[in-house]
């Protein structure tokens, strides 16, 4: 069972990543530069990939998360307050962006998923016969 994330205010001044600070600055930050960052000194070899995004994808649990696949790296969606409206308007276009991007994912997996779902009604159903015959009949 999947653990519920608390998304609340509360939750996400609670909050902590050490990758936060990289990301809340103007300009992205790639995953290369994001990985030598978070490597402890004592580390022979940089974090992988692989935990580099999985430690975005947990501050993007809490925080918007800009990435396409448009522009290279990571930044937080910048505080609003103030823009001028060429830049509010630059600034949703990107969230937008990164929302489709995160939309078309989940639609593509939405389709991978209908035949693992077809396959397990048609094999609960062929267990169920079986189960059905065993019962009547015996082994």
């Amino acid at each position: 069972m999947k653990k519920k994330i608390d998304q609340s205010r509360k939750a996400k001044e609670k909050f902590d990543s050490p990758i936060l600070p990289f990301l809340q600055g103007d300009e992205r930050i790639d995953k290369k530069t994001l990985s030598y960052h978070l490597s402890q000194p004592m580390m022979p070899k940089p974090l992988d990939g692989r935990t580099v995004r999985e430690k975005i994808s947990e501050v993007s649990l809490y925080y918007p998360v800009l990435s396409s696949s448009k522009k290279k790296g990571y930044r937080l969606a910048r505080p609003f307050k103030g823009f001028s409206l060429e830049e509010a308007k630059d600034e949703r276009s990107e969230v937008r962006e990164t929302a489709n991007e995160i939309m078309s994912r989940i639609n593509y997996l939405k389709r991978k998923l209908k035949p693992l779902i077809a396959y397990d009604k048609a094999i609960s159903k062929y267990i169920a016969e079986l189960e059905r015959l065993e019962a009547n009949y015996g082994n």
